[in-house]
């Protein structure tokens, strides 16, 4: 898999990453090519702590999209 390279200044290095490989991954695909599970331990987080990251990025993009529309 490539390298990822930061894009901007909406998320945080960790959820940009975190997200970015989630992606790639086929975590956002459906159907899913990869669970919570598998994906939290091939980043060496815990589950609790990826739902977290993706949570809490997820919110930022969407604020962010949804800001821009009002």
């Amino acid at each position: 898999m490539e390298k990822y390279t930061p894009k901007g200044k909406i998320l945080t290095n960790k959820q940009e990453n975190v997200l970015w490989f989630a992606f790639n991954m086929g975590f956002f695909d459906y159907p899913r090519k990869i669970n919570s599970i598998a994906l939290s331990k091939k980043l060496g987080i815990s589950v609790s702590t990826l739902s977290e990251i993706t949570r809490r990025g997820m919110h930022r993009l969407l604020k962010r999209q949804f800001e821009t529309l009002e």
